[in-house]
């Protein structure tokens, strides 16, 4: 996601210029990796968040957390999505205990592995205009070739 410009085309040349840059209505930034305190922006304009974590062994209520408090400084909505539902060996306490840290946000158990809760999650992404996925780069790659051939079948 980015940001939002007014051009000018140039149609002649076959080229177009930015007029202006309109107003964010949300930014979703880190600290820059390194000694320089500078903000990295990652995405702008995003209306929704999908907080993506596993119910396996890597289950962390407090990065849910901090990414909860990310989201909702930007701008954006958060949606926790839990995978791994088919291997958790207490989903009603990790349900218990993540619902306690986000009170009043939609919370999604799938497993990408069965299908499990895709079609919930296939339905809440259609809902949203501007949508941005956060989640650790292989739990990211499983979840989205689950969801790509869910969308096949």
């Amino acid at each position: 996601m980015g940001d939002w410009v007014v051009i000018r085309a140039k149609e002649r040349e076959g080229t177009a210029s930015i007029h202006e840059i309109l107003p964010r209505k949300s930014k979703f930034s880190r600290k820059n990796v390194g000694a320089e305190t500078t903000e990295q922006i990652v995405a702008t304009n995003v209306d929704t968040v999908f907080l993506v974590s596993g119910l396996d062994g890597d289950f962390n209520p407090r990065r849910i957390e901090r990414y909860l408090i990310l989201a909702w400084e930007s701008g954006a909505n958060p949606v926790i999505v839990l995978n791994k539902a088919d291997v958790c060996p207490n989903l009603e306490a990790c349900l218990r205990e993540v619902s306690a840290i986000a009170l009043g946000v939609p919370i999604i158990t799938i497993s990408a592995a069965t299908s499990q809760g895709l079609e919930e999650l296939k339905y809440m992404e259609r809902k949203q205009d501007q949508r941005e996925y956060i989640a650790e780069k292989e739990k990211w790659k499983k979840l989205t070739k689950a969801m790509g051939n869910y969308q096949k079948a």
